[in-house]
Formats: structure tokens, C-alpha cells, sequence
């Protein structure tokens, strides 16, 4: 959604959504491919964005013209290979830019979804979107072999657990911010139910015949 947008830092020249995504899946993976982060990109966002070798390398060069990237250039398979990672320039404009845009963008992006679903009401509203993400947090075990006792494995389990513990910190916090939320409105709820019985109106409600004399 906000790829094409051009973030602003401190020294006024910008970088894009996609140019923060690139440098970003470098720095989790030094000595990267090209054609490895266009699978990432693919596999990760597909259905939303196809990262295509006339649009990926391009940025590549860019990014690295600016400084941004250190490329080693290596053979493979007799073929020339150009593998990527972040200079510390590069660490320094994507930490730049987060700390400048992250905020916004995810008001942003919340207000766009409110905009959207007040126009087009969905069974789901903002906060069923918005309460498990990013949803795919959880599924990250799936990458890891149960039988690979080497050293590299054993750190991304490590790893995975970490980010799972962030992950339910942070939804546990979620989870009692709505729990106050809803103490607080049944509160509310009783008080206006109450309030509504005090304040009302009592008619009183006459037997038809009342007026009436019996003359037999």
C-alpha cells in the first residue's frame, strides 16, 4: 500500500517504502542475492506486490550509488553474482527514517482503513484487522528442521523464541487494554440503564371502566 511513498528524513532526501523494505531484508540477511530478495519480497507479500528483476536491481544499483549498500561480487555455477549488505550509512538513513515515519504510517494506514470500512462496511472492522497483526509472527516455527543440530539452526530457534515472547508481551498487553475497555463500558452501560429507569416518565395506567358507573 505504501510503497510508493517517499519517506523524509533529516537531511531531506527520501527514501521509498520499497527502498526501506530492500535495505531491511538486507540487514536480516547479509551476502544476499538479488534474485533472493525478490523471493523474499514474492513470497512474503504476494498478492500484494511482485518484486520483478526490472524493478529490484535497478534499486539495487540506486541504493548502492548512494552509499547505502556493500556489494561483493563473487562466481557461481561460472557465472558472476553481485551479493549485497547494508553499509553502516545505510543502517544509519533506515534507522533515519523510522524513527521519523514510523508513527505516522501507522496512523495513516489505521485512518485509511476506517475511511475505507466506514464507506464499504465488511464483516471485519478495524480492530479485527488490526489485533493479531502481524499474523505472521506465529507461523515462523514452520521454518525450522527438527533435525538440523547445527549451530545456525539452533540460533533461529533461539530467535523465534524471543520474537514469540515479544510477540505475546504485546498482545497481552492488547488483550488487557480490552479487557479495561470493557470493564469500563459495562460500567457505563449500567450507569445509563439506571439512569434511564430514575429519569423516566411513570404513566400510569387506568382500568378502562373506572370512569364509568355501573347503573343497574
Amino acid at each position: 500500500m505504501f510503497f510508493g511513498k517517499r519517506f523524509h528524513g533529516h537531511q531531506g532526501s527520501g527514501l521509498s517504502g520499497l527502498d526501506i523494505l530492500v535495505l531491511s531484508i538486507i540487514k536480516n540477511n547479509p551476502k544476499i542475492s538479488g534474485y533472493e530478495i525478490s523471493l523474499k519480497i514474492n513470497n512474503n507479500f504476494r498478492g500484494m506486490w511482485k518484486a520483478s528483476a526490472g524493478t529490484i536491481y535497478p534499486l539495487l544499483n540506486r541504493l548502492a550509488e548512494k552509499g547505502y549498500l556493500d556489494v561483493e561480487e563473487t562466481v557461481d555455477n561460472n557465472r558472476q553474482k553481485k551479493l549485497y549488505s547494508v553499509s553502516s550509512q545505510g543502517l544509519e538513513k533506515v534507522k533515519d527514517m523510522i524513527e521519523i515515519n514510523l508513527r505516522n504510517s501507522i496512523d495513516t494506514l489505521g485512518e485509511y482503513m476506517k475511511t475505507v470500512l466506514k464507506a464499504v462496511p465488511t464483516s471485519l472492522s478495524v480492530d479485527d484487522c488490526f489485533c493479531g497483526w502481524p499474523s505472521r509472527e506465529t507461523h515462523q516455527e514452520s521454518t525450522l528442521d527438527e533435525e538440523n543440530y547445527s549451530l545456525d539452526n539452533i540460533e533461529r530457534l533461539q530467535t523465534a523464541i524471543q520474537r514469540l515472547k515479544v510477540a505475546k508481551e504485546r498482545y497481552s498487553k492488547r488483550i488487557a487494554h480490552l479487557e479495561s475497555q470493557i470493564i469500563s463500558y459495562e460500567k457505563l452501560l449500567d450507569k445509563l440503564k439506571k439512569g434511564r429507569e430514575e429519569k423516566a416518565r411513570r404513566i400510569e395506567i387506568l382500568d378502562e371502566d373506572a370512569d364509568f358507573e355501573d347503573f343497574n
